[in-house]
């Protein structure tokens, strides 16, 4: 039985494929469907088995182990303190520290998303937490403009890579 499966393993992969999205999930789902039909067919002997019954097996595995992950609790690092040597200290200016000060105002999920954002895309991060991408991508907006109050809309450019103004001779900024 399983070496009829296994001469279609390709197709398998691609149906996998296509129900995870992920290469490397969709190998472990097809392995696992090898085991739960090697299962079955030892308790009730199926002599023929189609690609939709197949693909079910397949469908069911994911659904389950996204039911699993979804149980497991994950603990964010920042509540996990790090000594610090003296190589890797942080030593805040007076605008880091403004920053930091109105980063402490922020709600915690707008928080959460934009610290999340400096490590995930958008989409990943809304796929991540079951949300709409607009939500995240609104929330993290509204973060940035609570932070930088009036400048937020400043471009950065090449030549001025923290977006502060440029001042002519005057002393006046440069728009």
């Amino acid at each position: 039985m399983l070496q009829k499966l296994s001469v279609k393993n390709n197709k398998w992969l691609k149906m996998a494929f296509n129900i995870c999205g992920d290469y490397d999930l969709a190998g472990d789902l097809v392995q696992k469907m090898y085991i739960k039909i090697h299962c079955l067919n030892e308790s009730e002997q199926i002599e023929d088995i189609k690609d939709a019954f197949v693909w079910g097996v397949i469908r069911s595995i994911f659904i389950d182990s996204c039911r699993k992950e979804s149980k497991v609790i994950n603990v964010p690092l920042n509540n996990i303190k790090e000594l610090a040597d003296d190589y890797n200290t942080f030593e805040p200016d007076d605008s880091d520290l403004k920053i930091l000060d109105k980063s402490k105002e922020l709600r915690y999920l707008y928080r959460f998303y934009l610290e999340e954002s400096y490590n995930k895309s958008l989409r990943k991060i809304a796929e991540d937490n079951k949300v709409n991408y607009g939500k995240v991508y609104r929330s993290i907006k509204q973060s940035k403009k609570h932070i930088l109050g009036k400048n937020h809309k400043q471009k950065v450019n090449s030549n001025n890579p923290k977006g502060r103004p440029k001042i002519d001779k005057n002393g006046r900024a440069k728009r």
